[in-house]
């Protein structure tokens, strides 16, 4: 059984996809009424967890023997285009948020890298289990814990801006509704309004 990644849609071209397989390779293929590849490489290595892109850039995680590496692809060639080790375990993303790439690992932080692979920032969130996607508008971050914490992170800096505990479990990704107010999913069909959180 093989086991792939999630395909990627090239930005430029909606009929391309990018995907890998846990045989250590990776592929450009067109898709459509049949499915061609165009091109396909061998990895020294074998990818872990999600996929995700921004622009032109896959970001996708490999397991080091005593902390994961962020992995960098163009996906246009397919050629790597950074590798960085980082200080843990991977145990949530990478995931897209906008113009970066959201990622935490085992020791409690949350690492923010841009398309070139350079870091844009690092921040220590609150412990427990991450909830579905970031929410993302222009200027802020909002991430929410399955535990019931809820926090506000300023895109540019990093800056934690505001957190709150809603004192309950949160199931999925809450909603933003304008720029103040988030519908937060909760357990047994509850949903909770609460507002975004800042200082």
């Amino acid at each position: 059984k093989v086991i792939w990644t999630k395909p990627i849609v090239l930005p430029n071209d909606p009929d391309q996809v990018v995907l890998a397989d846990d045989r250590k390779k990776i592929y450009r293929l067109r898709v459509g009424e049949q499915v061609r590849e165009l091109q396909s490489k061998d990895l020294e290595f074998k990818l872990i967890g999600p996929t995700t892109h921004i622009e032109n850039t896959m970001f996708a995680s490999n397991a080091g023997p005593a902390a994961d590496f962020l992995v960098g692809f163009d996906l246009n060639n397919l050629s790597e285009t950074f590798r960085t080790l980082l200080n843990g375990r991977i145990n949530w993303g990478p995931v897209a948020a906008g113009d970066l790439v959201l990622l935490r690992t085992d020791d409690g932080i949350l690492r923010s890298y841009k398309a070139d692979g350079s870091k844009a920032f690092e921040l220590s969130v609150p412990q427990g289990a991450i909830v579905g996607e970031p929410i993302r508008d222009s200027e802020r971050i909002i991430l929410a814990g399955r535990s019931g914490w809820i926090i506000t992170i300023d895109a540019s800096n990093g800056k934690l801006l505001g957190q709150i505990e809603i004192d309950q479990p949160i199931y999925a990704t809450p909603l933003l509704i304008g720029d103040r107010t988030l519908l937060v999913p909760g357990a047994e069909g509850v949903v909770y309004t609460t507002e975004v959180p800042v200082q």
